[in-house]
Order: structure tokens, then C-alpha cells, then sequence
């Protein structure tokens, strides 16, 4: 019924396909960072702001890039810094503060890490230490 509803219905199918790969375009990208990035964008339902405005920003990025293969005075716009170069231009802020506050994220978990494991090896030190004290000294105090 719905593929006889698209048939006659031309512009309904444009916008059910648009839609259609509006939504695969967001959940290749979600998973593409989850994989890569480990970070879940979450794009396709919008629940992380964060996330949400990456996604834009990485679709106005690959648009404004696509465009610059039919724009021949591209070179000249972006010297000039006018038109779809100023949106590039923010979008690609955009994606490195996404990316850099990433990486600065990723890092201090990996400091925790190193941290947790260290703090983790001084407690079995030191309650080896506590138990040879303690076997020396009962067996002092036993004799």
C-alpha cells in the first residue's frame, strides 16, 4: 500500500527518500564514531547536544567541500573569506573543539587509569608489607 501511495504520489517518495537518507547518513556517522572514537553521538535520536551539533557541522563541512569542485572562483572566496567559506569556517571550529575536547577527555581517563593501577599496586605493597609485619610479630609474640 505505501509503495502504490509513493507511486502516485512523487513528491511524498522525494521526501520519504530524503528522509530515508538523512537517517542513514546519521547512523553511519554514529557508528563510525563509536568504532573510531569510541563516543556515542547519538544523532539520530539528538539527546547529545554535543554530539548533534558535531554532526551538523561535519554535514556543512562535507557540502561546503563538495561544492568547491563546481565553484571555480572557490580559491578567490576563501581568501576573501565570503559565502559558504565563512560556514566552512565555523563548522570546521566546531568539528576541533568536538575533537580536542575529546582527546583532552580521553587523556585524563587514561591518566585515572595509570593512576588507579599505580594507587592499586602501592596498596598490595603495603599490605604485603602489613602481613609480613604482622606474621613476624605474631611469631615473635608466640615465642
Amino acid at each position: 500500500a505505501l509503495l502504490l501511495f509513493l507511486n502516485n504520489h512523487k513528491s511524498w517518495s522525494l521526501l520519504l527518500l530524503a528522509y530515508l537518507q538523512d537517517l542513514f547518513m546519521k547512523a553511519t556517522l554514529d557508528s563510525v564514531c563509536k568504532v573510531v572514537l569510541g563516543v556515542e553521538l547519538d544523532t539520530v535520536c539528538g539527546t547529545y547536544k554535543q554530539g548533534t551539533e558535531f554532526s551538523n557541522a561535519f554535514d556543512e563541512v562535507s557540502a561546503a567541500i563538495m561544492y568547491r569542485y563546481f565553484k571555480f572562483l572557490w580559491r578567490i572566496i576563501r581568501f576573501l573569506n565570503i559565502g559558504s567559506e565563512v560556514v566552512l569556517n565555523k563548522s570546521l571550529r566546531v568539528i576541533d573543539e568536538f575533537v580536542y575536547e575529546l582527546i583532552r577527555t580521553k587523556i585524563k581517563q587514561a591518566q585515572n587509569l595509570q593512576d588507579n593501577s599505580l594507587m592499586r599496586t602501592t596498596t598490595k605493597i603495603i599490605g604485603y608489607y602489613f602481613t609480613i609485619l604482622y606474621c613476624v610479630m605474631y611469631n615473635l609474640l608466640a615465642t
